[in-house]
């Protein structure tokens, strides 16, 4: 779509542009496990929300990730440097030292580039990770949702376009085909943002409603338009109505259908990077692509920390985040072990930092 954001409060559409890109069909080992894996996903913020320390993470960095668990993928899903931070809201930055010598910090790329950055190299060339934005992330070149990757903003924030080969940025939200197993991710806070929503047993659990929500109708976020901002005082409600809800520009069947399904397809980067890995980048949609079985949905909820089996084989995993305030979070761990039968057996772990 395409609007402004002239107060930077408020996103106002004004033209919404649909196009239909080719999405490839699945390949046939993409559906197979290829044996024991270990996949761990950690959530941002990763230093405390009163200050700009990332020892703690860096700790977990080199000992609990490199040394103890040393999966064979790590889900990064951001904010890496939260804008919400006290830090950053007053401007006023705290003293970094690094072995013995005090970091000269200016703005806030310096932080990535001399706080956050080394640390990400110093994960074990071994262990494939993939790093997703957030839309309260400082250093993404977008904070709306959805988001392209980190790249092209580092790129300027590092001067380089050469990152280490195990070092992965993709867009949120994303899908990683991993030893055949789809996860999507999903880094926002969905059920905060759909927490209005109406159920009719208030006995259901939200979580498993939403996450069934999103895989029944194909979208990561299946709530359209948004719901923040909106009411009748605003003029985004007016633009909304004229877009959404205008009954003399009625479309007759066919085009909603031809529509419908362009919207189904809109998905773009499909990379493969080796037989265990497949990257699909939802590139400014939140569609899932119909022909894709989501097997474990990852959220980064501030919501209580929750791993719930969908009805259609899905596994909803909320992990929190790193840091919870002024506390330590969680983390989770998937492990895949491969039968005899090509099948695989799971273990899922939400354990704390």
């Amino acid at each position: 779509c395409k609007g402004k954001n002239i107060t930077g409060k408020e996103f106002i559409i004004e033209e919404l542009i649909k196009e239909n890109i080719e999405h490839k069909n699945k390949n046939d080992d993409e559906i197979k496990c290829y044996g024991d894996s270990t996949i761990v996903s950690v959530n941002g913020p990763f230093c405390n929300e009163k200050n700009m320390n990332y020892s703690i993470f860096e700790t977990f960095i080199k000992e609990t990730i490199n040394n103890d668990i040393k999966p064979d993928f790590l889900i990064i899903n951001g904010p890496l440097i939260d804008i919400s931070n006290h830090c950053l809201m007053t401007g006023i930055f705290p003293s970094f030292e690094q072995n013995g010598n005090f970091l000269q910090i200016d703005t806030i790329d310096d932080i990535f580039a001399k706080i956050v950055y080394p640390i990400l190299v110093e994960i074990d060339p071994s262990i494939n990770v993939f790093v997703v934005p957030h839309a309260s992330e400082s250093i993404s070149k977008y904070t709306t949702y959805p988001q392209p990757s980190y790249s092209q903003k580092l790129e300027k924030i590092l001067k380089t376009v050469s990152f280490p080969k195990n070092l992965h940025f993709v867009s949120n939200p994303s899908i990683l085909n991993i030893n055949g197993f789809n996860f999507g991710i999903n880094n926002i806070d969905i059920f905060k943002n759909l927490k209005n929503l109406s159920l009719d047993n208030l006995f259901m659990n939200r979580f498993k409603t939403i996450t069934r929500l999103m895989i029944e109708n194909n979208s990561f976020y299946p709530c359209y338009p948004t719901i923040p901002a909106l009411n009748d005082k605003t003029i985004s409600t007016k633009l909304s109505k004229e877009l959404f809800e205008n009954e003399e520009e009625e479309e007759d069947e066919e085009e909603k259908k031809e529509e419908q399904k362009n919207y189904e397809d809109l998905i773009v980067t499909r990379n493969r990077m080796n037989k265990n890995i497949v990257v699909n980048e939802v590139n400014e949609s939140c569609n899932i692509p119909s022909d894709i079985n989501i097997n474990f949905m990852l959220h980064n909820s501030s919501y209580v920390p929750h791993l719930e089996q969908i009805e259609n084989g899905c596994v909803s995993i909320n992990s929190n985040s790193f840091h919870q305030g002024n506390k330590l979070g969680f983390y989770t761990v998937i492990k895949t072990s491969k039968k005899g039968d090509d099948s695989c057996d799971l273990t899922v772990d939400i354990k704390k930092v």
